[in-house]
């Protein structure tokens, strides 16, 4: 009750669930009770609907592997297991970004965290996919589910990205270059989810970056303020946006460039 989890645990006694002292499972997959202290009980959910879905998790000699029905696979530490979960989720079985058109595009991808969406695009029919992903520990997994997936369309970058180009950072001006540069015959659709940083790269006082013509779509998940300066600066550039709230403190934009 302290931590508001009470609903989801019903939820998942209710269909099936179990949790003891020692493990808690649904279906096929059995966890160590451990990894769902204090207000990460609410873990179960995550579990219930990887199951459902027809996920499995197998556990390695020092990490967790979640493997999805289609064979795909993600590597996880202990402390991060019910995360690496909740995006698989998101990313497989809400299909969160399948709104971007993908398909024989390249797509730029700020905030890849474990790679999970960048499996994802390229598994969509990326033309090639640059995932942008600055925390070291978080870029070693996202790299090792690369290789555990046989991604080759892809390639990981380990900065930020910020409206200007500053000291350990990359300008979202120079990520576009670097696409076009490479791939000059192609369109170009952004996924941001970097928890804040939104704001900077697309600040209204920033002059749009060069090639901003060639990308189709941006899709933006916003955090913890309004977004109506994002929605100001996206429509200056010349595209048709719209939004939707997510969980409490967040939610999506969704920019097209019109035909």
């Amino acid at each position: 009750m302290r931590n508001r989890c009470q609903v989801v645990v019903l939820d998942f006694l209710r269909v099936g669930g179990r949790i003891t002292r020692l493990d808690v499972s649904y279906r096929q997959i059995r966890l160590p009770r451990d990894l769902f202290a204090g207000k990460d009980l609410a873990g179960v959910g995550y579990v219930q609907r990887f199951a459902d879905f027809g996920g499995t998790v197998n556990r390695t000699t020092d990490a967790f592997v979640a493997t999805l029905p289609n064979g795909l696979r993600f590597e996880a530490r202990a402390e991060v297991m019910l995360a690496t979960l909740a995006v698989l989720v998101e990313r497989f079985v809400d299909e969160e970004y399948s709104w971007l058109d993908a398909s024989g595009r390249v797509v730029v991808d700020i905030g890849a965290n474990i790679a999970d969406s960048v499996v994802y695009f390229a598994k969509r029919g990326a033309a090639y996919v640059y995932g942008y992903e600055p925390d070291p520990a978080t870029f070693a997994a996202a790299e090792r589910n690369l290789d555990l997936n046989r991604i080759r369309n892809a390639k990981l970058v380990p900065i930020a990205v910020r409206g200007e180009t500053l000291s350990g950072h990359i300008s979202f001006a120079d990520v576009l270059g670097q696409a076009m540069n490479q791939y000059p015959e192609l369109q170009i659709v952004c996924k941001v989810d970097c928890e804040g940083c939104e704001y900077e790269i697309f600040a209204p006082e920033l002059p749009a970056p060069a090639g901003l013509e060639r990308v189709s779509q941006i899709m933006i998940e916003y955090h913890w303020r309004s977004p109506q300066t994002l929605i100001t600066s996206l429509e200056a550039m010349g595209f048709r946006v719209e939004t939707a709230p997510g969980a409490p403190g967040v939610g999506w934009i969704r920019a097209q460039r019109p035909s």
